[in-house]
């Protein structure tokens, strides 16, 4: 998997996901840095974010490793109440 293959619907839903989580204060530094930054380098990419902003992270809620729940549809952010939504 490459950036020019992620679908542009995904990509722009990720993109506006990403900006609400890394301005949350439950985005934190991960452990699991060397495990995701593959998948870091492929999302970068493909958005406008810098690799900087995102690798390394982590939701403090969920546990997720970011990117990988922006990127999937049926996500929702686990705030409660939650920043964002799943998508239809």
């Amino acid at each position: 998997m490459d950036g020019e293959n992620v679908d542009p619907e995904i990509k722009a839903m990720a993109e506006k996901r990403a900006m609400i989580c890394i301005n949350c204060p439950h985005f934190v530094q991960s452990n699991a840095y060397a495990v995701i930054d593959k998948i870091a380098n492929i999302f970068t990419n493909t958005t406008k974010l810098e690799k900087s902003d995102v690798t390394g992270r982590t939701c403090n809620l969920c546990r997720c490793q970011f990117p990988a729940k922006i990127l999937t549809k049926e996500e929702r952010c686990p705030h409660d109440p939650p920043f964002w939504l799943p998508v239809e």
